[in-house]
């Protein structure tokens, strides 16, 4: 199945692509928000875009990882399938959360220069620095993913372990309409209900384990979903792309950037019935994007060399790309250039340098197994 869906890494590569955009972005609207610098070179019309990216691309993530969660726990075992998660994706997480993360902080502030202690900035002042930093903040900032993801990986692996039956079972997933609302239900009032109590701001539970608790029934929904799809053979589900419902991915795309335009404009507006509009909005721009996303992803069946080349470090990108944009954010403060511009160059710049960081971890990566094979 991965080979005849291998265009959905294309889709992953372009979302990554989107993150990095995002988070180059956000910089240069008011208060900086989800960013370590705030620049007063605004533009505007960033916020659209980042309204757009927001309400769609880590939905779209879910879903994907679920896709072939099925087929790898049947193949694998569930021990060998958690432990395989654990490893792979709570390594990056405690490394990029302790290490890369603090460390970027670390020469963000020396760029920026306004701190007291960058004049005697030094190899021990970078480990006293590391060290308090990781103590105090736990800066995990942008691998919430992977954490979050590990967690669905073991909560369906638990329920494999102890009801097979509830996922062995073949269940009608042709009729789009029907899955839809379900979906759409769930999604809609696990979002507002927990929105409401705890917010819709990321919080942090736990140490580095935060997250925005109000999308984890809408992520968590669309991982189950997926994981139904693949096991259900994704041609024989409603997502297949030259059924009726796969063939109208234009509509389902479209949809999802108008709902995002519309949550932009009324937001502008304070009125307590437009707030229940936005919400529901919300999550129409999520479901459907995810959907319209994938969709694109499974008809995609020519090589895209630029694709290609970047599939296999898509992760490094995404690991490494947060910590990068602190440094050149920092260095954009002493320019005196427009926010769009701004935003253009620290994106560009940030996959420049993160390509090229993924690239060797990709290299040293392939050494350390292949070394792990001759030993063994």
């Amino acid at each position: 199945m991965k080979e005849r869906h291998s265009g959905l890494n294309y889709i992953k590569v372009l979302l990554t692509l989107y993150v990095v955009l995002h988070h180059a972005i956000l910089a240069y609207l008011p208060g900086g928000p989800g960013v370590l610098v705030d620049d007063p070179n605004n533009f505007e019309l960033w916020g659209l875009l980042a309204t757009y990216f927001d309400n769609f691309f880590m939905y779209t993530f879910f879903l994907i990882a679920g896709l072939f969660s099925y087929a790898s726990i049947k193949r694998r075992g569930t021990m060998n399938y958690v432990l395989n998660r654990l490893i792979k994706y709570g390594l990056i997480f405690f490394i990029g959360t302790y290490l890369l993360n603090t460390t970027m902080l670390y020469f963000k502030d020396i760029v920026i220069g306004t701190e007291w202690w960058v004049q005697y900035a030094s190899f021990e002042a970078y480990v006293d620095y590391v060290l308090t930093v990781n103590r105090i903040l736990h800066p995990s900032f942008h691998l919430w993913f992977l954490w979050l993801l590990i967690a669905f990986h073991v909560v369906f692996a638990a329920f494999y372990k102890l009801s097979p039956k509830l996922f062995e079972k073949t269940y009608n997933l042709k009729d789009p309409s029907k899955i839809l609302w379900i979906i759409y239900i769930i999604m809609s009032v696990g979002f507002t209900g927990i929105g409401i109590v705890f917010g819709f701001n990321f919080i942090s539970i736990l140490g580095p384990f935060s997250l925005q608790i109000s999308r984890i029934i809408p992520y968590f929904s669309l991982f189950i979903l997926g994981i139904l799809i693949g096991k259900q053979g994704i041609n024989n589900t409603f997502l297949n792309p030259n059924g009726e419902f796969g063939q109208r991915w234009k509509m389902w795309l479209g949809i999802s950037i108008i709902a995002p335009v519309l949550i932009y404009y009324l937001s502008a507006f304070e009125f307590e019935f437009l707030d229940i509009i936005i919400l529901n909005l919300t999550m129409i721009a999520a479901l459907f994007g995810a959907i319209a996303y994938t969709i694109i992803g499974l008809r995609m069946k020519k090589k895209i060399k630029f694709f290609e080349f970047l599939a296999p470090l898509a992760l490094g990108i995404y690991v490494v790309h947060y910590g990068l944009q602190g440094i050149i954010h920092g260095y954009m403060l002493s320019l005196n250039l427009s926010g769009f511009i701004k935003g253009i160059l620290v994106f560009l710049l940030t996959m420049i340098v993160s390509t090229f960081v993924a690239s060797i971890i990709n290299v040293l990566n392939k050494n350390i197994k292949k070394s792990s094979l001759k030993n063994a």
